[in-house]
């Protein structure tokens, strides 16, 4: 609705977007939340693809964000019932944070992105975020009670039992930067040529810190054997595969 003068001030109130001109009554631009300065009507095309640029961008990182609360609390939650110990350290939770939330986020939002959003943005979000995190939560957790019960990460040596404790962050810091992953480059489709390579990029910078000696010491995590990287893998290939069919049966 636009209006300029006392006579439309009801209705621009009833209205979903009140414009008013510039040169109108200023109890009309008061209630109003666009104010055409210069009375010039051609630039409510570029307001209407700013506005679905921040709309789409809010999307995007607040599911990224979401997701990351949910599964931790997921995780925390099992943990608690059953007394066990939060599997992950505070840098490997940065690590995560920084490739697959931080660094795609402040990166996604200088893209131009004017598609029109159908959907409540409210409940996108927790459609994308709500069942992965969950996923992912108790995935960990299942690996975690699976570590416990089998021999996957001990070792005997001179009669001694050693507990691998690196190594298990490690595979649990990659199941979880993968999916993440993943969950970003299902939430950036369709592909731009920007988006690609902020994705591609990430996922490299993500993968590299697992072969760069330095880097694996500073953030304690182990690098990788042929035989160990076996264990992750199938369980991103699984989780992978749960997500998207979760996907497909929504769409």
């Amino acid at each position: 609705m636009i209006g300029d003068g006392i006579n439309d001030i009801l209705a621009l109130k009833k209205s979903d977007c009140p414009i008013a001109l510039g040169s109108g009554n200023e109890a009309t631009k008061t209630v109003a939340q666009f104010i055409l300065l210069k009375n010039d009507f051609s630039v409510l095309p570029d307001i209407l693809k700013e506005g679905r640029k921040v709309i789409n961008n809010i999307t995007r990182v607040a599911s990224m964000n979401l997701l990351r609360v949910i599964y931790t609390f997921t995780l925390t939650v099992l943990l608690l019932i059953t007394h066990h110990l939060f599997p992950l350290e505070s840098i490997n939770l940065m690590m995560m944070g920084i490739f697959t939330v931080g660094i795609p986020s402040a990166l996604l939002v200088l893209e131009k992105d004017e598609k029109r959003n159908e959907e409540d943005i409210l409940q996108k979000i927790r459609n994308n975020a709500l069942p992965t995190g969950i996923i992912i939560g108790v995935a960990i957790f299942a690996m975690l009670a699976l570590a416990y019960k089998f021999p996957i990460y001990t070792s005997f040596t001179n009669g001694h039992v050693v507990t691998h404790y690196k190594e298990f962050i490690s595979d649990v810091t990659l199941i979880i930067g993968s999916v993440q992953l993943f969950s970003l480059y299902l939430l950036c489709r369709p592909l731009s040529r920007f988006r690609a390579i902020v994705i591609t990029g990430m996922t490299a910078l993500f993968y590299g810190t697992y072969f760069i000696e330095p880097v694996t010491k500073f953030l304690g995590i182990a690098p990788f054997t042929s035989f160990r990287f076996l264990i992750p893998t199938s369980i991103c290939i699984l989780l992978i595969l749960i997500i998207r069919a979760d996907v497909i049966l929504k769409s």
